[in-house]
């Protein structure tokens, strides 16, 4: 497996757990900054995977 296939599938995963963490953060009225951090995080994160 190429390691461009690796580091996608790892940049996937990552935005996936981060949109959990921020939905979760949504639901239960987290701090409006740490859900914009995780959403910005989130957005890097698949853009970076589809870019990979």
């Amino acid at each position: 497996m190429r390691a461009s296939r690796v580091d996608a599938r790892i940049w996937a995963a990552l935005s996936v757990l981060l949109l959990c963490t921020t939905l979760t953060l949504m639901v239960t009225g987290g701090a409006p900054v740490a859900i914009c951090g995780f959403a910005g995080a989130t957005a890097l994160a698949a853009v970076r995977a589809m870019r990979t």
